[in-house]
């Protein structure tokens, strides 16, 4: 390497005279040998090369001995990334950069760790990688060497990798939903969280679901008459932030009242004076409101609260309209006959 040092040595027999001269070959750029054969590599070396370090009996100057020494380039090697910092699970591309000569394969590191390789192509190669945690890496990457370039580091760098922030939404099964009834909320996250997912009415919890895949679930019947604001919410991970949904508005309206039936049936009948036309409700604590014009017994000023049949004169077409209203329900539909 550049600046190195070697000792050499000689042994000369058959005479008496053991000194030896000592000459380097090439003459000038390969370093210099002092009269005791300690060898000095130049301080700097650019191209790889040979050096013939020849020992000369100073007794007989053609008796000789010959040595080698490879000079060996130590090459230059940095590593970049393509963005610090970066969100967890997106890819990083490391990027290293040697100067010409060396070939092969370098691998790079995290905090002396190998996470991967990549294929010298002219004086680059690239390393993608998704794996990194959450925090500050120490990212260098080595090169093992060969006959004619000594092996080399990079100095670090550090890449710093946030927390991912993911999606969520939450969305209804039915809406607007009848009190009593059975409502399923579904939240959507965005893939990698894990866990349980909290569902919110205005901010109080109700109740939780297990992510599956990418959706969790909640079903629920407990929610009063009126609007309530629902959201869903993930506490998050070392890896992920927490993350809230926008809000949606669920409504629960009151189950309607059973629909009036008559009795007989919208048909057409023979002439008949006083013909009685019965109205009941399904639900025994109905109040049967009616009219016998057409018009909407909830809104009409000519309605009447049902209490026994009605006497119709059968000779041409009448309409009889009836609702029912019941505390605790809404108004029925309106039938007709």
């Amino acid at each position: 390497s550049a600046g190195g040092t070697q000792q050499f040595t000689s042994t000369v027999v058959g005479s008496t005279n053991t000194a030896v001269t000592w000459t380097l070959s090439p003459m000038t750029g390969a370093g210099t040998i002092s009269s005791s054969g300690l060898y000095t590599a130049p301080a700097s070396v650019t191209t790889p090369q040979t050096v013939t370090i020849t020992a000369t009996s100073v007794a007989s100057t053609s008796v000789k001995a010959t040595a080698t020494v490879t000079l060996k380039v130590t090459p230059t090697l940095s590593v970049a990334t393509s963005g610090t910092p970066s969100t967890y699970g997106s890819t990083i591309t490391f990027k290293a950069t040697i100067s010409s000569g060396p070939t092969g394969t370098l691998t790079f590191y995290d905090g002396g760790t190998s996470i991967g390789t990549g294929t010298i192509s002219g004086t680059s190669t690239t390393f993608p990688t998704t794996s990194l945690g959450v925090g500050a890496h120490t990212i260098t990457v080595g090169w093992l060497g060969n006959p004619s370039y000594n092996a080399v580091t990079s100095s670090a760098i550090t890449q710093t990798v946030n927390k991912a922030t993911p999606t969520l939404s939450v969305a209804s099964s039915s809406n607007p939903s009848t009190y009593g009834g059975s409502v399923t909320f579904t939240a959507t996250i965005s893939s990698g969280p894990t866990g349980s997912v909290t569902f919110y009415d205005g901010g109080t919890s109700i109740g939780t679901g297990t992510i599956s895949g990418t959706t969790a679930t909640l079903a629920t019947t407990s929610l009063a008459v009126g609007a309530h604001t629902i959201t869903a919410g993930w506490l998050g991970n070392p890896n992920y932030n927490a993350v809230t949904s926008s809000a949606i508005t669920q409504t629960v309206s009151l189950p309607a009242a059973p629909t009036p039936t008559f009795s007989p049936a919208a048909g057409n009948y023979p002439y008949e004076s006083n013909f009685p036309v019965t109205i009941s409700d399904a639900n025994s604590s109905a109040t049967i409101y009616y009219t016998t014009d057409g018009t909407n017994p909830l809104t009409s000023s000519t309605a009447s609260v049902y209490t026994a049949p009605i006497p119709v004169t059968v000779y041409s077409s009448e309409t009889l309209e009836a609702a029912a209203a019941v505390s605790g329900y809404a108004n029925s539909a309106v039938a007709t006959a």
